[in-house]
């Protein structure tokens, strides 16, 4: 495992490091397995490998360039579509401008201390599958020639591809090509829902549902179109997950 941090402000890196520590240690690592930089450059060139267990917290602004961060992400999700990317930062706002990154967290450093520190672990944690799970519910599809089976945590929707007879299933890490009908995957979970003629959305990655532009956000900030008949069903769900 690597964890790669990106933050150009001294007190704020202090807090990530003594965070992270923190948090390494119910999984039994130290700060050996970190790498800390204050230049963009210098992490890129620290990668040596694109594997699914590397963990990168990084700052949207850096050296006063705003979007720095994310530029930064872009070029880490191109060559590892596996690593798990979180963005410590108070610019929340750009939240929707990172959906092509998948980010897995947008975590703000206005955050409490035992709440920062929380967001830090949950994302540590997903590099260990068997700590990281939260549930027990799986998402299994399998055919004669194709398994997969993902934590429902992990699943953040399925969509149609301009291939035909193809599905897209788009994870928390990364983005899968599946043979197969968006139909076969109606009834496979019942937080799978058919939000949109395209889309099955996993209800539980939705924080926000605009009733108006019919959208739904979820939490890697991307927006999902939703139809006008279930919109409100949509809503209900949301509203009473959270009862």
């Amino acid at each position: 495992m690597k964890i790669y941090l990106l933050e150009d402000n001294s007190i704020q890196m202090g807090r990530l490091e003594e965070a992270v520590a923190h948090e390494l240690k119910s999984f039994g690592k130290d700060l050996s397995c970190v790498q800390s930089f204050d230049k963009p450059d210098q992490l890129l060139s620290a990668i040596t490998s694109n594997t699914s267990d590397q963990i990168f917290f990084l700052d949207i602004e850096i050296k006063g360039e705003d979007k720095k961060g994310l530029d930064i992400a872009k070029i880490i999700r191109q060559n590892n579509p596996y690593a798990i990317i979180a963005f410590v930062t108070t610019h929340i706002e750009f939240m929707p401008q990172a959906f092509g990154v998948t980010a897995y967290k947008y975590i703000n450093k206005t955050l409490d201390e035992a709440s920062f520190r929380k967001e830090i672990g949950e994302t540590i944690a997903q590099v260990f599958p068997i700590n990281a799970t939260t549930t027990d519910e799986f998402f299994l599809y399998k055919t004669e020639s194709q398994l997969i089976n993902l934590p429902m945590d992990q699943i953040l929707y399925l969509s149609t591809s301009d291939i035909k007879h193809h599905v897209h299933l788009q994870t928390i890490h990364t983005l899968m090509d599946i043979r197969a009908n968006l139909a076969d995957f109606k009834k496979i979970h019942k937080k799978l829902y058919p939000c949109h003629r395209s889309y099955i959305v996993n209800t539980d990655m939705i924080i926000s549902v605009n009733k108006t532009n019919y959208e739904a956000t979820l939490i890697n900030g991307q927006v999902l179109p939703v139809s006008r008949m279930k919109i409100g069903k949509i809503a209900q769900i949301v509203e009473e997950r959270g009862r």
